[in-house]
């Protein structure tokens, strides 16, 4: 969203005219364009139907003349990382420290992670290895390309999952380096997904309501094209005795939900679906749960192949 504001605060942006729902910005970030106060960039702790509260403070106030935009939470979430995330705005740097004098986090809470620059001065599709950390300040293991600043917007998470060829993502990365990395590929998998829809609906008489569509990603393997499965693929499940053990996806997190799990449980009839963390069992040497697992299966009395 990009506008211009009418007045503004050491910590607030004023905007009479706009009817925003109660902090319906609280977590995201916003960016002041142009005019006074140009370059600095926040994160939004709340707003009400026509202003919008920082943290921190704003160096130089907003004024009349001064253009914005405000990006939402989810355009910075992560994915392919188990415990904790956190993110937020650089306040200063070096090259191998990132400050943000907001935050208040336990000594060495963050040790062993990982973080990433997803915007501003320093953005890059890259991971640092979290060395240590004090209340405000995290140190990392290798330089930065470029040394943070007041423009800097970061993602940091607990654990990485490191993969084979892809390093973990960020939602926003993923947006706008996935298409020039794979280039049109997710089309072409698609496309053969719906050549084997078209065929099973000809020839065993289905409908589309036949069929549970679920989130999945791919890349091209090799020279032959074959397609791995990006993320945990879902679809290669064991079911067995009502319950359905489904790959966890490690997808973006939405209030402590994963977004992909969420979907998935909504999509399969009941509630038997379990999720479990296959990555390093299956998921990285090609597999999924169904392909490391076996049921033992009593034979139908009917013969159900007449």
């Amino acid at each position: 969203m990009d506008a211009e504001q009418e007045s503004g605060t050491s910590n607030a942006l004023v905007y009479s005219d706009k009817n925003w729902n109660a902090d319906q910005w609280q977590g995201g970030f916003i960016e002041i364009t142009s005019a006074t106060g140009a370059g600095q960039v926040r994160t939004i702790s709340g707003n009400t139907s026509n202003s919008i509260t920082v943290s921190p403070n704003w160096t130089t106030p907003p004024a009349s003349d001064s253009q914005y935009q405000v990006f939402e939470r989810s355009a910075y979430r992560a994915m392919f990382f188990k415990g904790s995330e956190d993110y937020g705005v650089a306040t200063s740097g070096s090259s191998t420290t990132l400050v943000d004098t907001s935050k208040s986090w336990a000594v060495n809470a963050w040790q062993g992670g990982g973080l990433a620059i997803v915007d501003g001065s320093g953005a890059e599709p890259s991971w640092y290895s979290i060395v240590n950390n004090d209340s405000h300040t995290i140190t990392v293991h290798s330089p930065f390309g470029t040394t943070p600043d007041d423009t800097s917007r970061y993602v940091i998470v607990k654990e990485l999952l490191w993969d084979r060829e892809v390093p973990p993502r960020v939602m926003s990365q993923i947006v706008r380096l996935f298409p020039q990395i794979h280039g049109g590929y997710q089309q072409v998998c698609q496309s053969s997904i719906d050549t084997v829809s078209s065929t099973l609906s000809a020839q065993l008489d289905l409908v589309q309501e036949s069929y549970i569509k679920i989130p999945a990603m791919f890349r091209r393997r090799g020279l032959a094209g074959k397609a791995d499965a990006l993320m945990p693929n879902m679809v290669n499940s064991l079911i067995a005795n009502g319950k359905i053990v489904i790959p966890k996806p490690f997808g973006p997190v939405d209030g402590g939900a994963d977004v992909f799990e969420t979907e998935m449980s909504a999509r399969i009839p009941g509630d038997g679906e379990v999720f479990v963390d296959d990555w390093d069992d299956y998921h990285r040497d090609y597999g999924e749960i169904h392909c490391g697992t076996n049921v033992r299966r009593s034979m139908p009395m009917l013969w159900w192949w007449f």
